[in-house]
């Protein structure tokens, strides 16, 4: 077996060239010469490989009828694009299946996120799109043709049966879908022990709720100290508060009151949280430092407090997790927590298949054993602890026992990860691969309208007086997009079972 891996962000001159010259070898194995250093190859030379089959409406097919068409016994080779994934853990993963399908070659191409949607353009109007991808521009995407629909090889996989209700439809335009959920990126809670301790605060249970965990963060408030009971979230200081208000409170719609089928709703509880939002803002509850502040006391104007160890509860993405963990003080994970109706809100990652592959089949099986394979989750978390790093993924489908063990000694924290792990099972979709979001996002950007509602020290606009003037705008664009997606789906290159059966 030869291997060779390349640099962690390809240009876009080396993943044309590598395209090129995978489609002037195709069908065969590839040479153990070294290239650059930001793809995974990994060769085999004898074996056979094995796929999927989909189709959109989930009850439409019993799970005792399900069942994908056999992976091809030719020497083919397939090549998946990332951005931001751990390049040792891929590089596990597609050994492993180049192990289970020795006659398939894996090329993981690991590109740069900035630069990803620019190269992607390229790729595609050149005609070497990767047989597999993460999609970074859903609808857009979709539209320009460059995904596969994927609905029957989905729908027939008994695989899909186990992946979470929530996050299932992601993906699916007018019945079609052109791409799946990949991972669960929930957010989170960490607690800072130290900090609870120094005011002699008990922690919470893991069933804390979100009115409790306000009630806690005013008690251990002391801005005279510059501690603060809530960390604004991520390194670039937001608050998710306005952003999850349904989840949170209702679990009934998600970002900005979207639901399936009926498009977005500024609601009472949107309203209401970004007013809670303010005052807590207002009363110093939320870290309000200033950077002047913040050099003073700790040399550093920019320092993310929640970091530093001087905010109690930071609420948080999934991604912050190992961050924030690897404070000086003593850190605890907690589910994010909601009121007694909400759900913890989950953003995913997406996947799809090209439109240009000559193996459907093949790419389906290689991407989902990449995502959310339940037998790949098992291999991806061991991989993980073998190179002593710490998972930024979680699953979004039922695993094995054996494989969540693994994941508690991944993170070293058993009690914290586990109640994670739970509360996601039955956690809401915020994912902004939804119709209409992100040009409304770019459009509320441009109007300048959240930093006007969010100035809590002078609120320009009420969130009371334009929540319905937001809400006509979100669906103004969502069925304006909503309508070019239904013509554009189902002209989309489609894989159909009866073609290889």
């Amino acid at each position: 077996m030869g291997k060779r891996l390349l640099k962690r962000g390809l240009s876009l001159l080396l993943v044309l060239t590598l395209m090129l010259s995978m489609v002037a070898c195709s069908g065969g194995n590839n040479s153990d010469d070294a290239t650059d250093d930001e793809t995974t190859q990994t060769s085999n030379e004898e074996g056979n490989s094995e796929g999927d089959t989909a189709a959109t409406d989930e009850t439409a097919i019993p799970p005792e009828t399900k069942g994908l068409p056999p992976m091809t016994t030719d020497e083919i080779e397939l090549t998946y694009a990332n951005w931001g994934d751990d390049p040792n853990v891929n590089e596990a993963l597609a050994q492993a299946f180049m192990e289970k399908y020795p006659n398939i070659t894996v090329f993981i191409v690991n590109m740069d996120a900035f630069t990803y949607q620019d190269d992607f353009t390229v790729m595609a109007q050149s005609g070497l799109l990767p047989d597999c991808f993460m999609v970074m521009d859903e609808i857009g995407w979709t539209l320009n043709g460059w995904l596969m629909d994927i609905t029957e090889l989905y729908d027939n996989d008994p695989d899909s049966e186990k992946v979470f209700d929530y996050v299932k439809s992601l993906g699916v335009y007018d019945g079609v879908r052109t791409m799946f959920a990949s991972n669960a990126l929930p957010n989170i809670a960490v607690l800072n022990k130290d900090y609870f301790d120094a005011y002699n605060e008990p922690l919470p249970s893991y069933d804390w709720t979100f009115e409790e965990a306000i009630d806690i963060a005013t008690r251990l408030t002391h801005p005279e100290e510059m501690k603060y009971g809530l960390g604004k979230a991520t390194m670039f200081n937001l608050d998710l508060l306005p952003d999850y208000a349904d989840p949170i409170k209702s679990g009934q719609r998600g970002y900005y009151g979207y639901k399936e089928g009926e498009g977005y709703l500024f609601t009472q509880d949107w309203i209401d949280m970004v007013n809670l939002r303010n005052n807590l803002h207002v009363q110093s509850v939320f870290d309000v430092a200033t950077g002047e502040e913040k050099e003073a006391a700790l040399g550093d104007a920019g320092a993310w407090l929640g970091r530093e160890g001087y905010t109690a509860i930071n609420l948080d993405h999934f991604w912050s997790f190992d961050e924030l963990m690897g404070s000086n003080s003593q850190m605890v994970a907690y589910p994010f927590p909601t009121s007694a109706n909400g759900k913890v809100p989950v953003s995913s990652d997406v996947v799809g298949i090209s439109a240009q592959t000559q193996y459907p089949r093949e790419a389906y099986e290689l991407a989902k054993w990449l995502t959310w394979s339940p037998e790949g989750w098992d291999t991806k978390v061991q991989a993980y602890i073998d190179n002593e790093t710490v998972p930024d993924k979680l699953p979004n489908v039922e695993i094995s026992q054996e494989t969540r063990e693994k994941f508690y000694t991944a993170y070293k924290d058993k009690d914290g990860i586990e109640a994670i792990m739970k509360s996601i099972e039955n956690g809401f979709d915020v994912s902004t691969a939804v119709p209409g979001f992100k040009t409304f996002q770019n459009w509320l950007n441009q109007e300048g309208y959240m930093s006007q509602i969010l100035n809590y020290s002078n609120p320009e606009v009420s969130a009371a007086d334009i929540a319905d003037e937001l809400t006509a705008k979100a669906n103004e664009i969502y069925q304006s997009e909503m309508s070019s997606l239904k013509d554009a789906v189902h002209s989309l290159v489609k894989y159909n079972i009866a073609d290889y059966q």
